[in-house]
């Protein structure tokens, strides 16, 4: 058995981690997702959370980058989840905010997080079906790590469209690239 207070600071810190990193990285995500029209989209959330600001366009430090769809079944989405979040509670520049899904997180004892559920468009994500994700053409090359969970010869769309093209639809501003760090570099 768990003991209580060992639970809720696990809790605390996973929350933590949500809240400092989520909302920005969240509104870019779902800018993706949006403007693609894909199934889901991911975005690395972690890699800018040092220097995010108010201003949504400035953030991100993937904004010349192309945005592609590329085809996951529901086994690699896990797998890719499970790997953001392998690094917490401390900063991974992989760390995905997602749009056009929710992922319940728990953290355990030991301070290690487990997806527990992956809900896609209100279903239980299906491990076996192909879904179109939306996401940087550098995190769909594999960068970050998850050249382990897919390649650069998977199934893949190409738009045309870029984070900032797509920020820029959404609020009408012309979008600045901001200095950003990855782990600490």
């Amino acid at each position: 058995m768990i003991p209580m207070m060992t639970w809720m600071r696990n809790q605390a810190k996973l929350m933590e981690l949500a809240l400092r990193e989520a909302p920005v990285a969240a509104t870019l995500a779902g800018i993706v997702w949006n403007e693609s029209k894909s199934d889901l989209a991911f975005v690395p959330a972690a890699t800018f959370a040092a220097t995010v600001g108010a201003d949504t366009q400035a953030a991100s430090p993937l904004q010349d980058d192309p945005i592609v769809i590329i085809e996951l079944t529901g086994i690699q989405i896990q797998n890719a989840l499970t790997r953001s979040i392998s690094y917490i509670p401390k900063t991974f520049g992989g760390l995905l905010s997602t749009a056009g899904m929710q992922t319940l997180v728990t953290l355990s004892p030991d301070g290690r997080a487990k997806v527990v559920s992956i809900d896609a468009a209100g279903k239980r994500l299906d491990p076996a079906k192909r879904y179109r994700v939306a996401m940087p053409k550098p995190l769909a090359d594999g960068q970050l790590g998850y050249f382990q969970i897919w390649d650069k010869q998977t199934s893949r769309t190409a738009t045309n469209l870029t984070v900032m093209a797509c920020s820029r639809k959404q609020t009408g501003a012309t979008p600045v690239v901001a200095s950003y760090k990855v782990n600490g570099q």
